[in-house]
Parts: C-alpha cells; structure tokens; sequence
C-alpha cells in the first residue's frame, strides 16, 4: 500500500539523516580549558561604598527597572 511505502522512505531518510549529522558531531575540535585564578575572598576582599546620593540613584534605577519589567513590586512587597 502507498502508506507501507510513504512509511519506509520516511524510516531510510531519517536514517540517513541521523548518520550524517552523527558524523558532524564526531569532527568538533575541543575547547581549550580556562585557567582558575584564586579567589578575592577573605583578606583581600573590599567592599564598595557608595555615597547617599549612588544609593538613591541606584533605587531609583531598580524601581524603573521594574516597573519596566511589570514586577509587582510595590503591591507584593511582603511576598
């Protein structure tokens, strides 16, 4: 019947399909590692400090930010 047919080239063009990507995948050269450096915890680290006026501009750009992004973020405050 022509759905048996339909049936089994659909099944050799997947097959074929398959193999040939399968072959790609083999052929990826590989990524070079990164180098781990220590970390700035402990000692080293420095907190930042911001004066009144960094403070109030960075509240004032997260609260555009969202509201921007449609947060809830007045009316759900507690959640």
């Amino acid at each position: 019947s022509l759905a048996g047919i339909m049936a089994i080239f659909s099944a050799v063009i997947t097959f074929l399909v398959e193999a040939s990507t399968s072959k790609r995948e083999v052929e990826k050269p590989e990524k070079p590692q990164l180098a781990r450096a220590d970390t700035l915890f402990n000692e080293d680290w420095k907190d930042e400090v911001g004066s009144k006026e960094d403070i109030e501009s960075l509240g004032r750009f997260v609260a555009e930010l969202l509201s921007k992004r449609h947060y809830q973020w007045v009316s759900k405050r507690s959640d």
